[in-house]
């Protein structure tokens, strides 16, 4: 593994958000096993705002045995008249959490019930920052997860001045640079290029053209970047739409088309 002075200046910020709070614990949430087996793929910070999501967000502090699933007949009372009055898709989502949550152990509700504390002692920008991240680790392609889990665990074992002094240096960076390293090591490295395309992003356009986006070299972007620089802003839209309906073995020679106009 590279040491983190071997690294380029980009990926040192991108440890930077790792080690800072931003991607921190998602390598280790994503990799910690939930009661009956379940992978934590699904977890996500809790808070007031969230409280249906917050028995997908709790981690057992060990692995434990997988355990029978338990039946929607045993739900409390209030929860059931509470479910019958949701939309079908919130109240399913409930009910995945209760169920979770019966299926727990005594040690795992409680130390669950800390974790709901200690988030609720959160500030309202720190919970929506890690709520960010954790939406954007679930956006990352796999192989980008687990570089990043690499440089997180290789952070972890700098000494805790050199770590300081990467908080400090990723502190300093201007607010989008920093946001735009929540878009992961690669796309990070191109968000100041890049920024203008992803910027006022329709939420319909985000998924697709994020998968453009990682699915190009990075050569491939440094001249989008360029063709986006030269694009005006309001026709920037047609350009996102142009760009996510192409194939992506045309991909290339429609840089190339566009870059000549």
């Amino acid at each position: 593994m590279r040491s983190s002075r071997s690294w380029p200046a980009g990926l040192m910020a991108v440890a930077g958000i790792v080690a800072a709070g931003g991607l921190a614990g998602v390598p280790t949430l994503a990799a910690t096993p939930l009661p009956g087996g379940t992978a934590a793929s699904t977890a996500t910070p809790v808070d007031h705002d969230d409280r249906d999501d917050r028995a997908a967000g709790a981690v057992a502090t060990t692995a434990v045995a997988p355990v029978s699933p338990v039946s929607l007949d045993a739900l409390p009372a209030p929860l059931a008249e509470l479910l019958s009055r949701l939309p079908e898709a919130d109240a399913m989502r409930l009910r995945r959490h209760a169920v979770r949550w019966q299926a727990w152990s005594p040690p795992q509700r409680a130390a669950f019930a800390e974790r709901v504390v200690g988030w609720d002692g959160l500030d309202a920008d720190t919970r929506g920052g890690r709520r960010e991240a954790w939406h954007a680790w679930q956006a990352l392609p796999e192989p980008q997860r687990e570089r990043l889990g690499e440089m997180a665990r290789g952070f972890a074992q700098r000494p805790e001045a050199e770590r300081a002094e990467l908080r400090k240096r990723f502190a300093a960076l201007p607010r989008e640079q920093r946001r735009g390293w929540l878009l992961g090591p690669a796309l990070g490295a191109d968000y100041p290029l890049l920024h203008p395309l992803l910027a006022q992003l329709p939420a319909e356009q985000q998924a697709p053209l994020l998968d453009v986006l990682h699915s190009m070299s990075a050569a491939q972007r440094r001249q989008l970047g360029v063709l986006v620089q030269r694009t005006p802003p309001q026709a920037r839209d047609a350009l996102r739409r142009e760009l996510i309906a192409t194939p992506g073995e045309r991909l290339q020679q429609w840089l190339w088309e566009r870059l000549e106009r």
